[in-house]
């Protein structure tokens, strides 16, 4: 059986960890900094997969994380699915446009959009920025 690596923590680090794991703002944040307590401790991968309800290659990229970037490795990091299709700025006068001249018909007002820009959108698409306008204005 081979032995488990024990990340040495100094002080500080330890203290660091442990407000993170009783006040991190996330759950994942809480259990990742638990899991590197564990770890300095002297527990396998497995055991503390076990132990936090995860896998252990979980386990094992949480520390290969917190060796290359510390704590702040640890944080979940925000992620932008992709760019948006519409953005307010270029496309919200089309969009009136559009629609103010096809009230009865989303699908009318998606074609006049797609003719006036050249920029195919999904009904979705174009409902979900007129709910974003309309947000605005109610604000």
């Amino acid at each position: 059986m081979r032995h488990a690596d024990i990340i040495k923590l100094s002080d500080t680090e330890k203290i660091a960890l442990e407000q993170g794991q009783k006040f991190g703002k996330l759950p994942r944040f809480r259990r990742r900094c638990h899991g590197i307590l564990l770890k300095s401790a002297g527990k396998t991968n497995k055991e503390i997969a076990e132990i936090l309800g995860c896998s252990h290659v979980s386990v094992y990229l949480w520390q290969q994380a917190y060796k290359d970037g510390g704590i702040k490795a640890l944080e979940v990091k925000s992620v932008q699915r992709h760019k948006p299709i519409l953005n307010k700025e270029e496309h919200e006068k089309a969009v009136r446009k559009a629609v103010s001249e096809n009230r009865e018909s989303l699908k009318s007002a998606k074609a006049a959009f797609e003719k006036e820009t050249g920029i195919s959108v999904s009904r979705s698409t174009l409902r979900r920025f007129l709910e974003l306008l309309a947000q605005d204005i109610s604000v």
